[in-house]
């Protein structure tokens, strides 16, 4: 969707900041970075689904598991180049199957495969779980999403030279979509930015999203990380960040592991 700033009137309203949430396939890359970037395939895809129990037929294995929930309940499964994990409720059944890519995965959500596809994905399908196996043939058809995953190196920065545009989540960092991590991230990423723009006000917009950029770009796992509070973290820390981009002082963020020093680093 385009968005068309002419209001009322005939007059022309222009954004302060475009946020560029647009994931994986951002086209944000050429402004923020100079140039276009294609993600790379990591050569596996995953099968998404969710459907209501009452559609269940057929199922009495599936079907106990669901009446006997004391809450709702995970199931992980592993098997060769490939992963699973099912979540059934009182209400909902959901799956995520993760395999190799056949060739028939693409970059959209309207890619869709059948029960009988999702099935075929898993070697020796006669071996799993009864209730993975129910679970994936009592999907309803038109209702399994198929999706490539993908990933790009890390990049050097996430906002425009002028601070007018900032990326977000998959638009910044792509990350490899096994650490199951990318939600939570672009979370963060948002939390940060609206912190920022709140305390840089609008005429201080463009150099409050460079300092959200700066201020949590990096990200391990460790104490620092996990009691790390994203909106606390920017409140205190924007001012001295923002004096080093307009100052030149000497900001150092703290919320990486001691000692570290970052260096560039590729995946591919």
């Amino acid at each position: 969707m385009v968005w068309d700033p002419t209001v009322d009137g005939g007059q022309r309203n222009g954004p302060d900041i475009v946020v560029a949430a647009d994931g994986l396939g951002t086209k944000s890359h050429s402004v923020v970075l100079g140039y276009p970037t294609r993600a790379v395939s990591t050569g596996y895809c995953v099968d998404r689904a969710a459907y209501p129990v009452s559609v269940l037929k057929d199922s009495p294995v599936l079907l106990k598991a669901i009446a006997e929930l004391g809450r709702p309940q995970w199931r992980m499964y592993n098997g060769d180049r490939c992963h699973i994990v099912v979540c059934i409720t009182k209400d909902r059944v959901a799956i995520n199957s993760t395999h190799a890519d056949d060739g028939t995965a693409t970059e959209s959500w309207s890619t869709g495969v059948t029960p009988e596809q999702m099935a075929a994905a898993l070697p020796n399908l006669e071996r799993w779980d009864p209730l993975l196996v129910k679970a994936i043939k009592n999907t309803p058809p038109d209702n399994i999403v198929r999706w490539k995953l993908c990933l790009r190196n890390p990049q050097p920065k996430w906002t425009s030279a002028t601070g007018r545009v900032v990326q977000v989540g998959n638009a910044a960092h792509s990350l490899l979509p096994t650490s199951a991590n990318g939600a939570a991230m672009a979370l963060e990423d948002s939390i940060s930015l609206a912190e920022c723009l709140g305390l840089g006000e609008k005429e201080g917009a463009a150099v409050a999203t460079r300092v959200t950029d700066g201020g949590h770009a990096f990200l391990f796992y460790g104490k620092w990380l996990w009691q790390h509070n994203a909106e606390n973290y920017a409140a205190a820390n924007f001012e001295a960040a923002r004096q080093s981009i307009e100052l030149g002082s000497v900001f150092k963020n703290t919320n990486l592991p001691r000692g570290h020093v970052f260096e560039d680093w590729t995946m591919l």
